[in-house]
Order: C-alpha cells, then sequence, then structure tokens
C-alpha cells in the first residue's frame, strides 16, 4: 500500500515557475505514494484535479498579481493561506508533510500540530539580509531560522544552499538533505551557427530583464527572445522578441533554435531553466550576485558557460564564443552535463529519501 504525503505549495501546475516545475516533476514519479498537493486557485486555473499519482487541493481563490507582489507575498493572502493549510493538517492525517516555495506563515502556522519528525522544509535558497527594510528582514530571518531549524529536516536544491542554511542559522549540517533540480528532454543537435540567445523566467524584478535588453543593444548582430509570463515592458529593442504564455513544447523549440542562453538575474534559487537550456546543447551565462551564487553549481564557469562580473563581460564572452571550435567545446559539456541530471534519477534520489524519513531510518 502506498504511503500518504501532504505537500503544501502556494503555486501549483498548471501555473509554471521553478518551484512548480520541480514539484510536478518530482511528485508525478514518486511510485510508492498517494501525494495530496494544497495549493491556491490563480485565476481560476483549475478547480481540484488529479494527475497520475497527485490529488490537487485548491484550497482558496486568489488572484496571482494580488498575492505575489514585487517584494514578495501579500501579507493578508499568505496569511490566509497559511489558515487554510492549517485547518488542513487539524482535520487530516498523512504519512509525511512537505512544505515548499517559501513556506513562511503556513508552516509557522501548522508546525505545532504535525508530528515534526514526519515535517519536512524545502528551501530553494536562503534570504536573510536581501531586503533592505530592517523590519521585514528581521521577520523573514525569524521564520526563515524557524524552518531551517525544522525536526524532520530540511531538503536544499544545491551544496551552496546548505552551507548558506547551516552557517546563516548555526545548525548542523546532517539535517539537510541536498536533492538538485533536473530536466526532461536533452538535444544535442549543433547550434554554432546561429546567433540567437534565449532567456526563459518570469518577469520580475530579480530576473532584470531590461539588463538583457542593454546586453542586445551591444549586440545587435545577435537575435534575443525572451519568454516569460507577462510581457509588459517599454522600449524592447529591435532585435529582442517577447514570447509570452508558451507551451512546454513551444519552449523546447525556442531552446532548440537558440544558441546561447543568457540570464541577468539577481537572485536564483537553482535556475533550472539554466539546466534545461544545458539540455539542449546550450552554453549559459549568467552574471554574478550574492544572491545566485548557487549557480556555480549549474554553471562551470569556461566548461559549459561563463561566469560574468557584468554587461561588458557578458558581451565579451558572447564574442569569444564566436570561434566555432571554442562553441562546440562549450556545448558539448553543457549537453553531457545535463544528461547526467534526468528527472526520473533525481526523483529516485527523493522518493528513497521520503521512505527513510517515514521508516525512521
Amino acid at each position: 500500500m502506498p504511503y500518504s504525503l501532504a505537500y503544501f505549495i502556494e503555486s501549483f501546475y498548471p501555473n509554471i515557475g521553478g518551484s512548480e516545475k520541480r514539484a510536478m516533476s518530482l511528485l508525478s514519479r514518486l511510485h510508492n505514494f498517494s501525494v495530496n498537493v494544497f495549493t491556491i486557485n490563480f485565476d481560476n486555473s483549475g478547480k481540484n484535479d488529479y494527475v497520475n499519482n497527485i490529488t490537487i487541493n485548491r484550497i482558496m481563490d486568489s488572484k496571482k498579481r494580488e498575492y505575489f507582489t514585487q517584494g514578495g507575498r501579500n501579507i493578508i493572502k499568505a496569511m490566509e493561506y497559511a489558515s487554510r493549510v492549517r485547518r488542513v493538517v487539524k482535520e487530516q492525517r498523512f504519512d509525511l508533510y512537505i512544505f515548499d516555495q517559501f513556506p513562511y506563515f503556513h508552516y509557522s502556522k501548522s508546525i505545532n500540530y504535525l508530528p515534526g519528525d514526519k515535517v519536512l522544509v524545502q528551501m530553494h535558497e536562503v534570504l536573510k539580509n536581501y531586503y533592505h527594510n530592517f523590519l521585514l528582514n528581521y521577520t523573514l530571518s525569524y521564520y526563515e531560522g524557524k524552518m531551517a531549524r525544522n525536526r524532520g529536516g530540511v531538503i536544499a536544491t544545491s551544496n551552496f544552499n546548505k552551507r548558506k542554511i547551516s552557517s546563516e542559522y548555526g545548525i548542523p549540517g546532517n539535517g539537510i538533505e541536498v536533492i538538485g533540480n533536473g530536466i526532461d528532454f536533452i538535444d544535442d543537435s549543433d547550434k554554432a551557427d546561429r546567433k540567437k540567445i534565449i532567456f526563459v523566467g518570469r518577469n520580475t524584478s530579480d530576473k532584470r530583464i531590461p539588463v538583457i535588453f542593454e546586453i542586445a543593444r551591444k549586440m545587435k548582430e545577435y537575435d534575443f527572445t525572451i519568454v516569460t509570463d507577462d510581457g509588459s515592458f517599454s522600449n524592447i529593442p529591435e532585435n529582442v522578441a517577447v514570447r509570452v504564455g508558451l507551451s512546454d513544447d513551444d519552449i523546447r523549440k525556442e531552446y532548440r533554435s537558440s544558441s546561447i542562453f543568457l540570464t541577468a538575474s539577481y537572485r536564483e534559487g537553482f535556475s533550472i531553466a539554466s539546466l534545461e537550456a544545458m539540455g539542449f546543447s546550450l552554453p549559459v551565462l549568467y552574471i554574478r550576485s550574492p544572491f545566485n551564487m548557487a549557480m556555480e553549481e549549474i554553471v562551470r564557469d569556461g566548461y559549459n558557460g561563463f561566469s560574468c562580473t557584468g554587461i561588458d563581460d557578458v558581451v565579451s564572452k558572447i564574442t569569444e564564443m564566436e570561434d566555432v571550435r571554442r562553441y562546440r567545446e562549450l556545448s558539448r559539456n553543457a549537453y553531457n552535463f545535463a544528461r547526467e541530471r534526468m528527472w526520473d534519477n533525481i526523483a529516485r534520489q527523493y522518493e528513497s529519501y521520503l521512505i527513510d524519513k517515514i521508516e525512521g531510518k
């Protein structure tokens, strides 16, 4: 008989994003679990639904633009969701509980009603000191610290995040399990003769898409494609195409027709899109910042892409890859790196870890 799993995540399928994609990719591959996801119905995205072994319970309604703000979450809406989650954990019982996607409030409101050794927290990144507002940063650090000290354990998406959680909150690393992200598709076709650069990600301030526009203005001989969820930009360069609301198949077509993946994000927990791009043989370029250092585990500088210091450095590295021999070397390394990180392999590691938690190993 399969184990039962309760999974709490604010945004889930069919919404698109890194944490949503990770959750769906892993949960749908858990062969020994019946999974109940408790999430929000954004903009009438769907009622309760069944996908493979997953029951999707949409426990409140909201509009995405009202819930997710440029600065984080709408506090009132987040507290409402937390109250709905608390009601679930008080009324229903499962073998294991996982809190995902920055679960500050819904974890804190629910943990006292749960068997602590059967609760896991998934932390994609550490945001202590991210906000300049003292009160906001203090509050965030308080809740983040509670999650980091979760008795049942913490799942981190990278070794960098594991070290960050451990050092920032003074906890031993043996309570933190690293389970990375993965990909579904790979494609090793030759793209050396193309001059097309792609970015895939949400249109939020931390993604810094306007910085890519600045790079495009300096690299007019290249075509740039921005695949995102919101195309409300101004002053878009002539060599930039903005694509909104693409299906997974359409996004894969964009990867196949591109030659380089570029991100200017200030903040990344892992960047599944970067790994997906490598699966389509695209070298990845990113701009370093204190809150996207987990990218160092994906992009090995000079091997499968480049870690850049700023706009001029990005331009220099793109120019370097105009050498076909150098480009093909980076492209081949990107493909080989991604090929080892298929979701099926990661899901086996994930499921084994969850079963050990349930069985007390």
